[in-house]
């Protein structure tokens, strides 16, 4: 009837019914309807899962993820995080009226060697304590970039009056 599920009642419920979201439907005999019960999804994240790219002591590049309520409606939210390089901001906060909320995400590589850093960000309604998971994975690869010249000077010798003969360098990038 548009409200949330407790805030209904039923008259005469005879059968019930799962679909794979979660979703609950109950043949409400006396109204002569069937309810729905939306799964426990307090939250829809987008995008669903993060992936951060960086080469070694690289700069933070944050990513912005959009916390959306199903029911439209304002929701209080907590983030843990299960990484310490892992952050996000604001860390808690609450969804507007329209179900809708901004947050930072930071995989932070400073420090850190080599590899794949796997972590999850739990989004929480502390009312509720339901919770919907981000999976986040960090890459760090490579060598810092490290821009070289190809030789370590010039020399220019020019007679009065005349020009000076044109020289080239080439700049390399030693690192990846």
């Amino acid at each position: 009837d548009g409200g949330t599920a407790r805030q209904a009642s039923l008259a005469w419920p005879l059968g019930v019914a799962a679909d794979a979201q979660g979703n609950l439907y109950i043949a409400d005999t006396y109204t002569h309807r069937v309810r729905k019960v939306q799964g426990s999804v307090p939250f829809v994240a987008e995008p669903a899962n993060l992936v951060f790219a960086y080469t070694l002591n690289a700069p933070s590049q944050p990513q912005q993820v959009t916390l959306t309520v199903p029911e439209r409606q304002a929701r209080p939210f907590v983030i843990t995080s299960s990484a310490p390089w892992l952050l996000a901001a604001p860390w808690q906060g609450t969804a507007d009226s329209s179900g809708r909320a901004t947050v930072t995400v930071t995989a932070v590589p400073a420090g850190l060697g080599r590899g794949t850093y796997v972590g999850r960000l739990t989004v929480t309604d502390p009312e509720t304590a339901e919770a919907v998971v981000i999976p986040v994975t960090m890459t760090i690869s490579g060598t810092p970039q490290q821009l070289r010249l190809s030789q370590s000077g010039l020399t220019f010798l020019a007679t009065a009056g005349a020009g000076a003969a044109p020289q080239s360098f080439g700049v390399l990038n030693a690192g990846i």
